[in-house]
């Protein structure tokens, strides 16, 4: 079975949002998948989102609901939300209903080895710094 790619391109111009769809669907075409879904957002930042308009992830989301698609892609992953910090319970979200996460320059997002690797760093720089967990410093 051929996996179904939605692919979501933002950027804050024409000549950004085409470069991405060019890269995205030539990445998709290369993997074998059929894109089944494109949406595109002009805006990058929350402080230029427009109430207005319809934020197109929300389109993306229900669209993942209703399991029109098996992958998400994006150009980069910095491109999946227009505020940063809430690009992890973004993924987490589309992980929890079994979308796998692609960009075309990072790869496949693995949510669950990315939680391993980041409770190893801290359980390891844990180790190695006891005393600036209480507050003291290392330094002699």
């Amino acid at each position: 079975m051929m996996n179904r790619v939605c692919c979501l391109y933002r950027g804050a111009s024409h000549e950004s949002i085409l470069l991405q769809k060019d890269a995205c669907r030539n990445f998709a075409k290369k993997m074998g998948w059929s894109v089944v879904q494109e949406e595109q957002d002009m805006r990058l930042s929350g402080s230029a989102a427009s109430t207005t308009k319809p934020d197109k992830l929300v389109q993306i989301k229900q669209q993942a609901e209703r399991s029109e698609f098996d992958i998400l892609l994006v150009f980069m992953f910095d491109r999946l939300e227009s505020e940063q910090h809430k690009t992890p319970s973004t993924m987490e979200w589309f992980g929890m209903r079994g979308i796998q996460l692609w960009s075309v320059y990072e790869g496949k997002q693995d949510l669950n080895l990315d939680r391993k690797r980041l409770s190893q760093y801290i359980q390891f720089w844990q180790e190695e710094n006891p005393a600036q967990l209480n507050g003291q410093s290392s330094e002699c």
